[in-house]
């Protein structure tokens, strides 16, 4: 299709078409915002507790083994 077929086809879509078109588009951007939002408090807690845990699991396998080593 030539640049100018393209362009009148575009050019006869009917303004309804767009307009329930735009109210889609701004409905899903709502929608993921909101999603994002949630997704975001989420990973507030989520994130530092893995830390935490990762932490935790560490200390443990070095005290642990220090303790293994000083029985020998």
């Amino acid at each position: 299709m030539r640049s100018k077929q393209l362009f009148e086809a575009i050019g006869e879509i009917y303004d309804c078409f767009i307009d329930e078109d735009a109210e889609d588009i701004a409905a899903i951007r709502d929608y993921n915002t909101m999603r994002n939002k949630r997704v975001y408090k989420k990973m507030k807690v989520a994130v530092p507790a893995a830390c935490l845990c990762v932490i935790a699991i560490g200390a443990f396998a070095i005290m642990s083994r220090r303790s293994a080593l000083r029985l020998k």
